[in-house]
């Protein structure tokens, strides 16, 4: 253990866990963030999703074993819940929640490692994102749980080409809906 922590591949603090540093963090510390991201920080940050969600869908659904899409149907059902009657901020975190548990389930350590830095880093935008919709709209977009549902679906099927696409299409969707603010 002092061994791995003089090298800079464990983080140890008091009264928490001990964790392996995330092999990306450097990197991705790197990039700017803002607290308030403008749209154009936003479209961005989609376009960068729609990619990292893609490729963890894949993995997800070649790799996840049964008990882990388990857990995953429970954070679904959990998240349907949450859209329901809450906060956009409680929607936000119930959808991200979501799409963490993909990536982890992937079993791809790039997938996961970047995963999870970007959704920290850059949650402020995903939060824009749908705020700017429920604002526009009124409500949260019709086909948004449709599409979960299908990523969902997918990945129980084990259908790797099926969830990349449905991620996919998941997120240049909800990117589709700022378009009005662009113009």
């Amino acid at each position: 253990m002092s061994e791995l922590l003089a090298a800079g591949l464990l983080i140890k603090q008091q009264g928490r866990l001990t964790r392996l540093v995330n092999p990306l963090e450097s990197v991705v510390l790197n990039l700017p963030v803002k607290a308030e991201p403008t749209l154009n920080d936003v479209w961005d940050v989609l376009e960068l999703r729609a990619f990292i969600e893609s490729v963890a869908a894949g993995c997800c659904a070649e790799n996840a074993s049964k008990k882990q899409i388990a857990i995953i149907r429970s954070e679904f059902e959990k998240m349907q819940l949450r859209s329901q009657k809450n906060t956009t901020l409680i929607r936000a975190k119930a959808d991200l929640q979501f799409h963490m548990l993909i990536a982890k389930y992937s079993h791809n350590l790039v997938v996961a490692s970047l995963s999870e830095l970007f959704y920290n880093r850059y949650f402020s935008s995903i939060y824009k994102a749908l705020d700017l919709t429920l604002k526009r709209y009124g409500r949260y977009p019709e086909r948004i749980n449709p599409q979960h549902q299908q990523i969902f679906s997918a990945l129980e099927q084990g259908d790797r080409l099926a969830a990349q696409e449905a991620a996919r299409e998941h997120v240049l969707y909800t990117r589709s809906l700022l378009a009005f603010a662009r113009q």
